[in-house]
């Protein structure tokens, strides 16, 4: 039934990067400003019922902090805690705050499970297979699907990859295109009908 359980996992959106400036230190304490290529990646919380997207986070990585970003924004959207929230062993799943985050969500009657198996969680994992190779295919940004996909469309050419990066840099490409083009792909799947 709807409000049963959540399934939360994160993963990259294979979409091509985009250049951040970080700053370098080296052992003397200079600093230096780079321009660091980076990843999009999405926190997901899908309620198993109905299959919805009920909240989403971007980051560079996945952190404590992103995961109860977009738990948050699920709460809001459903306008409730579910009875379980399922999820992986993510980096910084036992940090204090994350920790004291899921003795909060416990107290208030959520039965949290952690699981290190993909079948634990495997409806969320299908729907970013699904994303993948249906959603996504539909950006002109979409690299190819994951590297150990053996699919003969799942990956773009290199000559592609090149041309385009030329192409999204002329553009602007950054964090905030990046973020915009997930929203809609993500956006694209909730509201395409089941039939």
């Amino acid at each position: 039934y709807a409000g049963d359980c959540w399934q939360v996992d994160g993963s990259r959106v294979n979409i091509i990067n985009f250049k951040q400036k970080v700053t370098i230190t080296d052992e003397q304490g200079n600093e230096r400003k780079l321009d660091k290529e980076q990843f999009l990646t999405v926190v997901a919380v899908r309620d198993v019922h109905s299959g919805d997207i009920l909240g989403h986070c971007y980051n560079l990585a996945e952190n404590r902090w992103t995961y109860i970003e977009a738990l948050k924004m699920a709460v809001e959207t459903a306008g409730y805690l579910p009875y379980e929230i399922v999820f992986d062993k993510f980096p910084g799943h036992n940090t204090p705050e994350f920790t004291a985050f899921a003795e909060d969500l416990i107290n208030k009657g959520v039965k949290i499970t952690f699981t290190h198996l993909a079948q634990g969680k495997a409806k969320l994992e299908r729907w970013f297979g699904t994303l993948q190779t249906v959603f996504m295919q539909e950006s002109k940004y979409f690299y190819g699907e994951g590297i150990q996909s053996r699919r003969a469309f799942a990956h773009r050419s290199k000559e592609y990859l090149l041309q385009l990066r030329k192409e999204a840099n002329k553009e602007g490409w950054n964090w905030d295109a990046a973020c915009n083009e997930a929203d809609t792909i993500i956006e694209n799947y909730r509201h395409t009908k089941l039939s």
